[in-house]
């Protein structure tokens, strides 16, 4: 191989290891930080209708609570789970047979 052939051999070499080098930075620095900052967007919008369930059923469960605590629902829980009734009042139960009742 001639000179100038061998100069033109090594400079297509030089240029293809310096353009191998750009694409390397180019993909570190530029590319692969792009598509992080996408897939991090992505994550973020999930986690925020995530964070926007769990904040309606918390606030429904707080309903509840504050429901719960009335008087009203109190009484209400005792007379139907617990059979309570107030001085004077009489509780009345009827068995019916599970056939009426469809569980049968």
């Amino acid at each position: 191989m001639t000179r100038p052939a061998a100069r033109r051999v090594l400079r297509a070499l030089v240029i293809v290891a310096v353009s191998g080098v750009a694409v390397a930075v180019t993909w570190t620095w530029g590319v692969n930080p792009v598509r992080n900052w996408f897939a991090q967007r992505d994550e973020i919008a999930q986690l925020e209708a995530r964070l926007a369930e769990v904040e309606a059923s918390n606030a429904a469960l707080q309903a509840d609570i504050e429901r719960l605590q009335t008087d009203g629902e109190i009484e209400r829980i005792a007379r139907r789970d617990l059979g309570l009734v107030f001085p004077g009042e009489e509780a009345y139960s009827i068995d019916l047979p599970a056939e009426v009742l469809g569980s049968g």
